[in-house]
């Protein structure tokens, strides 16, 4: 499984540490960004109020997974629909997100949870 999203550092984490979490062990789960923004230090201290430790996690660029197969690529971020399909065949999960999200004075405002699963 493989996650996109813009800066891979907050909603693409929480997804990945998720599936990590709730997955079964053999299935492989990465998360990647158009551009590395590092770890939202909110995203790891919000996992970890859920038990689940994100602390270790890299912000890795698309570019390093693009050679790669996968069988489920899903978007959390609108602006990467498009890049998913330089995949193939993957099956394809957007997870929408509002555009209210996209707006900084907006996003100031909402709490981790309300920006990261909106």
């Amino acid at each position: 499984i493989l996650v996109l999203c813009t800066g891979n550092s907050c909603r693409s984490q929480i997804l990945e540490g998720w599936l990590r979490f709730l997955g079964p062990k053999n299935i492989r789960v990465c998360s990647a960004g158009v551009e590395t923004h590092g770890i939202n230090p909110d995203a790891v201290f919000y996992m970890k109020e859920q038990g689940i430790d994100i602390s270790g996690h890299s912000s890795d660029l698309v570019d390093e997974y693009l050679k790669e197969t996968f069988d489920i690529v899903a978007t959390v971020c609108d602006m990467q629909k498009s890049l998913a399909l330089y995949f193939l065949h993957p099956l394809l999960f957007i997870i929408e997100t509002s555009t209210t999200l996209q707006n900084p004075e907006i996003t100031k405002k909402l709490s981790l949870e309300e920006w990261c699963w909106n």
